[in-house]
């Protein structure tokens, strides 16, 4: 087996247990992966933002404006435009009441968004501990090479000590992106990448090829090891095979090719 690379790859941390190796199972055999709600993240802080939609009257008319020229296709010009001062005389506009609801409408569409969190890292101690079930589980290396499905609708993670700040009157229509993007700098450690579906979350199946490689944790348990790698016996295609090991002279860890590959998968 050739030796472990990390060029063009990002990578998961997965426990595997009795609990979810149903789902490594799905992942590795079927194909299917699930891709995370961002109501459902682990930290409470994530895709927090502090919302704007101008900061003077001029810019949240223009807001509104072009909100409903790109919502409302059958209204005209001059119809867009009277309900619009409509709003503005009744002070709709200016309303702290419809700047919450609009924000809770974004925020609706942004815990709709499928994600797919991953990592530059495959050699983190913190993740392995926290995310691979104490080092017992495995990490997989995910193909990130341009032409990939994973390439063009992953981003890297900006960490911040602050929320970002979005004024949707005057940023690009896609600055939404940024509460997506945008994690407290206590997770920096994490070098994190999103992958993300407009679509939604949920389970979604991906080319065989693109999980490249599987990582063995350094604590799991040999018979886990046999057993993934025999899910392989009858399947065209095989991704590598690594094992974590510690480093001698340092804290960290070495990933190499795993030894007992072809006995274990022609046994």
């Amino acid at each position: 087996m050739k030796k472990f690379s990390r060029k063009n790859s990002l990578f998961k941390y997965i426990s595997f247990n009795a609990q979810n190796e149903k789902y490594t199972k799905k992942l590795l055999l079927d194909n299917k992966i699930y891709l995370s709600s961002p109501k459902d993240f682990n930290d409470p802080f994530d895709c927090t933002a502090e919302f704007s939609f101008g900061d003077n009257e001029y810019e949240k008319y223009q807001y509104y404006y072009n909100t409903l020229k790109k919502t409302r296709k059958d209204l005209t010009e001059g119809n867009i435009k009277r309900r619009i001062n409509h709003l503005k005389d009744s002070g709709w506009i200016n309303s702290k009441q419809t700047e919450s609801r609009t924000e809770s409408i974004i925020k609706n569409a942004i815990n709709d968004i499928g994600v797919l969190c991953l990592t530059k890292k495959p050699d983190n101690l913190l993740m392995w501990a926290h995310y691979s079930q104490r080092h017992t589980g495995i990490c997989l290396q995910f193909n990130h090479k341009e032409g990939s499905v994973i390439y063009d609708n992953t981003s890297k993670v900006i960490y911040s000590t602050e929320y970002p700040k979005l004024n949707f009157a005057v940023d690009p229509e896609d600055t939404w992106k940024k509460i997506l993007f945008t994690k407290s700098i206590q997770w920096e450690y994490e070098a994190e990448w999103r992958f993300i579906d407009l679509r939604g979350y949920g389970e979604e199946t991906i080319p065989p090829d693109l999980i490249k490689g599987i990582i063995f944790g350094m604590r799991i348990p040999e018979e886990n090891k046999i057993k993934i790698i025999r899910w392989y016996k009858d399947k065209a295609y095989r991704p590598g095979f690594y094992q974590a090991v510690k480093k001698e002279k340092e804290y960290g860890i070495d990933i190499k090719p795993y030894k007992k590959f072809h006995e274990v998968i022609n046994s």
